[in-house]
């Protein structure tokens, strides 16, 4: 489970025996960082996303690599709360500007907590710490974002494919609605902003993506069932 963890959270060209976090799962599971490095290029041989790029990852996938996805996926929630205290050894201090939660708070806010540093940081590797739709690099002003609200699909809050990396910008613009992607990953932007094209900022920031293609991820591609919903109940056209 650990393994499937550090799969989701590192980007793919990070996976390989000389990254530090590769180092640190292999010396807490007793395995060579090559091992390791191994197991976490084979669950891409599970993943259609990294399928559909020709990632097809070693030939060997065994039994228990698909249990482990499956169970993994199946329920993010529970398995991120499985790995919390032994993910947490290995986390370098700096990871962790909540580290130490107060000795008062609540253990669903904990769950909450741990879920959603989780989703970020999947969600954020998934697209290699760049905006999907201006491809901004800026780590500090990108965020996680969902795409079925948080109270609207609770079972859905840590799945990464209910996620998509935006800029804060288009992160604001797509929670209130003034712009989505549609199930075939176009952006489509509101009336409302489209409108005010002879603004300059609207029309780089907002008009040049009016119908182009988003950026995929390297994995966990959003779900066309998301953004179906997002462009019915929430995109205001």
């Amino acid at each position: 489970m650990l393994a499937y963890r550090l799969y989701c959270e590192l980007p793919f060209g990070k996976l390989h025996r000389g990254n530090e976090r590769v180092v640190q799962l292999a010396e807490t599971l007793h395995r060579s960082p090559s091992s390791v490095a191994l197991k976490l290029v084979n669950f891409a041989h599970l993943d259609p996303a990294q399928r559909a790029r020709g990632i097809r990852g070693m030939s060997n996938v065994s039994a228990l690599d698909r249990e482990v996805t499956a169970s993994f996926t199946g329920d993010w929630d529970a398995a991120v709360i499985e790995t919390a205290e032994d993910w947490r050894d290995m986390e370098q201090p700096e990871e962790i500007p909540e580290a130490a939660a107060d000795v008062t708070e609540g253990i669903g806010s904990v769950k909450v907590r741990l879920t959603q540093r989780f989703f970020r940081r999947s969600v954020l590797a998934a697209y290699d710490f760049a905006c999907c739709l201006c491809a901004i690099p800026t780590r500090e002003l990108l965020i996680a974002s969902h795409i079925m609200p948080w109270a609207k699909a609770p079972a859905e809050r840590t799945n990464p494919k209910n996620g998509l990396c935006l800029c804060a910008l288009h992160d604001r613009a797509f929670d209130v609605g003034l712009l989505t992607v549609s199930p075939t990953f176009n952006t489509v932007v509101s009336s409302t902003i489209l409108r005010r094209g002879d603004i300059p900022v609207i029309q780089t920031a907002f008009l040049e993506l009016n119908g182009t293609a988003m950026r995929l991820p390297s994995r966990f591609t959003p779900d066309p069932a998301f953004l179906d919903y997002h462009g019915r109940e929430i995109f205001r056209p």
